[in-house]
């Protein structure tokens, strides 16, 4: 049967935040969705909180073993059967309306195939951050400026604030999965290599960044040294396409790979 939107909620070892982050996705003041979740093999108590929601999932996938998040994502994107898309991680948290806002815009601008938010970033003890490392407060602009900002200053949107049209999925495929860092700035790349997006200028989403995080995005020198090496790989092999490249150097009259940034503080992974 098909909804209106899929809700779509990633979980692992976040047994302290993962119940906020459930009812969050429950509470939300949109009723024609469904809600998914899978667990990456967790190794504190996110099974037993999970079970306590099983009511309110369409599906529920608890891993043996730890997988990998786009491995996790693919399989509910796959069983998702909204027309519109949203990704939690289980730190996160929703705000009530960001559903019922975001599937007003995308109903409203058939043009545009993903819709964001802006965000406030807490602590691990529910408290708003200004934490200047992780900027994500830019205005709107066309596919091409989006493009060329990857190239040269990184990313700078937060995949917990995003709603998408399924149908893209179907054009420019799921998250690639031999990708651990920054599967996201290749994914978005792809997205803007065809469509239009907008950002919603309201705090829909709470983004958490915890001080002793152990994901992969969490600062160390071997995250950093991957994250730059993925950083590299992803953006010489799209400034090597013809497409994207090609209409880079055209509109912009520079070369992307040139003007790749090393600056990893902005190409963390943002989801």
């Amino acid at each position: 049967m098909s909804v209106k939107v899929s809700i779509l909620i990633t979980s692992y070892n976040h047994e302290d935040f993962l119940e906020e982050c459930i009812l969050s996705a429950i509470n939300q003041d949109f009723e024609d969705k469904e809600l998914l979740i899978v667990d990456d093999g967790s190794t504190d108590a996110s099974h037993e909180i999970i079970g306590r929601y099983m009511a309110h999932f369409k599906e529920v996938i608890l891993c043996k073993e730890n997988k990998g998040a786009c491995v996790t994502v693919n399989q509910l994107l796959k069983r998702a059967n909204g027309e519109y898309v949203s990704i939690l991680n289980s730190d996160d948290v929703f705000l009530t309306d960001k559903t019922s806002k975001q599937v007003d815009y995308l109903d409203q601008n058939p043009d545009k195939h993903a819709v964001f938010s802006k965000c406030r970033i807490i602590d691990e003890k529910g408290e708003f951050s200004e934490n200047l490392d992780f900027p994500f407060d830019f205005e709107n602009r066309n596919r091409f400026q989006w493009l060329k900002h990857f190239f040269t200053d990184g990313n700078c949107l937060c995949h917990s604030t995003v709603m998408l049209r399924k149908s893209v999925f179907d054009e420019i495929g799921f998250y690639d999965e031999r990708i651990r860092s920054l599967p996201d700035l290749d994914f978005w790349v792809r997205l803007l290599a065809r469509y239009e997006i907008f950002i919603l200028q309201e705090d829909w989403v709470f983004y958490r960044r915890c001080k002793d995080r152990t994901s992969e995005s969490a600062p160390s020198l071997k995250n950093y040294n991957r994250a730059l090496f993925e950083t590299e790989r992803i953006l010489e092999h799209y400034a090597n396409e013809d497409g994207i490249g090609g209409e880079l150097r055209r509109v912009f009259d520079f070369d992307p790979i040139e003007e790749s940034s090393s600056d990893l503080e902005n190409l963390a992974f943002l989801s």
